[in-house]
């Protein structure tokens, strides 16, 4: 909340208002998208007998708004956990990136429009293929919003004076005229 005028029934006010940026939300939603890809498992590592455990990390690369059109891009960096029947290395693990794409069409977004992304994952599963290769899904859940960024004088600071004013009568009536704004 801004203040954005003040007054005193006994003392003069002298307000200090400066131009602030403001955002007000034009868009907000929560999204979902499946993410799915085979992976392979790198040679330098040995063959895989079971998956036991799957994480990932999500990032957004980028959030293009054109005219009624969002778009989300990222990498998913997909790190699984296998057993494999080799004793030396019981586990193994590796990390690979899978991109994701989200596009969804909104009526009324701009370019210069300012957006907030954020992702996390509703869960994630993968089974093995092959002793090389595993099938990896992941459900994840984007939180977006989009702000229109405009500029509005704001009060920053005020002073009172010790001047009284005159009295001021119990009750004023005032007749807004054309172009004219009640606090004119």
């Amino acid at each position: 909340q801004l203040l954005t005028d003040a007054y005193d029934m006994n003392q003069r006010v002298e307000l200090m208002k400066v131009p602030r940026p403001l955002q007000r939300s034009l868009y907000q939603k929560q999204l979902r998208t499946e993410v799915g890809q085979a992976l392979e498992i790198p040679e330098s590592l040995p063959m895989a007998l079971q998956v036991f455990y799957t994480t990932a990390k999500p990032k957004i690369d980028d959030v293009l708004l054109q005219e009624g059109q969002l778009q989300i891009e990222g990498v998913l960096y997909v790190t699984a956990f296998c057993l494999t029947a080799d004793d030396r290395s019981p586990v193994i693990s590796f990390t690979e990136p899978v991109p994701f794409s989200k596009t969804e069409a909104v009526s009324g977004l701009r370019p210069e429009h300012k957006t907030q992304v954020s992702v996390h994952i509703e869960r994630i599963k993968s089974e093995l293929q092959t002793e090389r290769r595993l099938n990896m899904t992941a459900e994840l859940v984007l939180n977006v919003e989009v702000l229109e960024e405009t500029m509005q004088e704001v009060v920053i600071d005020l002073a009172l004076s010790e001047e009284e004013l005159p009295e001021l009568p119990s009750m004023a009536l005032c007749f807004l005229q054309p172009g004219e704004e009640v606090w004119d």
